[in-house]
């Protein structure tokens, strides 16, 4: 088990700190591009099922939505590899992910709440420690070693995935831990996304800080607060260290200013990156007609391999071949007949982790699930700017997070409650008890 136990903590920490560059780690099977995190996830799935069948097979309502999502996916790959090729595996790709959601229980079931909450904050310590050098990710790029699967990138440098790592790490460090450094952390964080300059992030952590108020009792609205507004104050010292040494983010100046006017076109202005706003329009715009003109496509989708977005048509660069948008490649590729089931499981989930938030008692377990809840909202949100599902630094981290917040819904209301209702009985010896805590979740 313990074995698992690092298989999975390793996958995590790869795919949020190393982002883009680990996406792109893998090996050829003659034309077929197989990335390392499938083999990753592959390998782990058997080894946990050879481990504790019994388990496995224990399968709450959540897993059997995704799993159809993911078997209907893999149909329609297989309907594709005729005319798609390869294109046809590459877009499969978002649908195995979904998998890590049983790695992300799997690992609640035999582990502990203790241990997940110390895997949190190391990988996104460590995102948060990778994200400080954004300012220098050319020169990281130019030193970093190569690597090609689809296209040949820097391992280290590339910073695709940064911004809404370190965004998730703000409210990691700041719920799940009362140590004065967490402040320090948490200005590092602010630091960075003043430099990523990503206007999704502008609106997704104000919603995040919102969602941790809704959810969460009084003391935890105190404690996210405080440790915002006491990083807010302690960010501009490294802010203003470092802008004599890097003075511009990824688009413009790092100013008040900029930003106010880059929120803005996210509303319609013109301004600073409008451009790219006016191109994703153009992108869902191609996908929507492109659906709606196919017979009976809304509810089936148009399957895998063909291009959502027209790149001749739309302007784009011509490899790149989905909308901005995950729930709309999701509703573009699979229709409503995928789309319904894999929101209703992420819905499912989310619920249950609210009710985490408001009606368990222990503090730490408590404000882990805010944190949890948090990290999702973000991720949610930015999908929908991004194609962020798409690659391992958004899917990964994003699945197994929702199968430990299944996990914890496992032990704390389902297992609370099965303690208040349950009746003595003599057990015979064939009736297996598979409940967490008897599998070894010492929480």
């Amino acid at each position: 088990m313990n074995m698992y136990l690092g298989g999975v903590s390793v996958l995590l920490f790869l795919a949020v700190v190393l982002e883009y560059g680990f996406s792109q780690v893998g090996f050829r099977l003659g034309t077929v591009p197989l990335p390392l995190t499938e083999v990753f996830l592959a390998g782990l799935v058997y080894l946990y099922i050879l481990i504790r069948p019994f388990d496995a097979i224990r399968i709450p309502l959540p897993g059997w939505l995704l799993l159809f999502v993911v078997g209907l996916a893999f149909y329609r790959t297989l309907l594709a590899l005729p005319d798609w090729g390869t294109l046809a595996f590459r877009d499969m790709t978002h649908f195995a992910e979904i998998l890590t959601f049983f790695l992300g229980l799997w690992l609640f079931r035999c582990s502990s709440v203790r241990y997940l909450r110390l895997l949190c904050l190391v990988v996104f310590v460590a995102a948060i420690a990778y994200g400080s050098l954004y300012p220098f990710r050319f020169a990281l790029q130019e030193i970093s070693p190569k690597v090609t699967l689809v296209k040949t990138v820097p391992l280290v440098g590339s910073m695709s995935g940064v911004g809404h790592a370190v965004a998730a790490a703000l409210f990691v460090v700041l719920l799940n831990t009362t140590h004065p450094v967490r402040y320090i952390l948490g200005a590092i964080s602010l630091g960075v996304l003043a430099y990523v300059q990503a206007r999704g992030l502008y609106l997704a952590i104000p919603i995040a800080v919102l969602t941790a108020f809704l959810s969460g009792r009084r003391p935890d609205r105190f404690h996210i607060l405080k440790g915002i507004l006491i990083s807010l104050v302690v960010a501009l010292l490294p802010i203003k260290v470092m802008i004599p040494l890097a003075p511009t983010g990824r688009i413009g100046e790092i100013s008040p200013q900029f930003f106010w006017e880059h929120l803005k076109t996210a509303f319609g202005a013109e301004g600073v990156a409008s451009g790219s706003v006016e191109h994703r329009r153009r992108m869902i715009a191609y996908t929507i007609e492109l659906v709606s003109e196919t017979p009976g496509a809304w509810l089936t989708g148009l399957g895998m391999g063909i291009d959502l977005i027209g790149g001749s048509e739309t302007g784009s660069d011509p490899t790149i071949r989905k909308p901005h948008d995950d729930y709309l490649e999701v509703y573009g590729r699979l229709g409503v007949t995928g789309l319904v089931p894999w929101v209703l499981a992420i819905v499912l989930v989310l619920s249950r982790l609210v009710g985490i938030c408001r009606g368990v008692k222990d503090d730490e377990v408590r404000r882990l699930a805010i944190s949890w809840l948090c990290v999702a909202v973000i991720y949610l949100f930015i999908a929908a700017t991004q194609p962020l599902f798409s690659y391992p630094f958004g899917a990964v981290p994003f699945y197994s997070l929702l199968g430990m917040a299944w996990g914890l819904h496992e032990k704390y209301i389902i297992g609370s409650s099965s303690q208040r209702h349950a009746v003595p009985s003599d057990r015979p010896l064939w009736n297996f008890d598979l409940h967490p805590r008897a599998l070894g979740n010492d929480g």
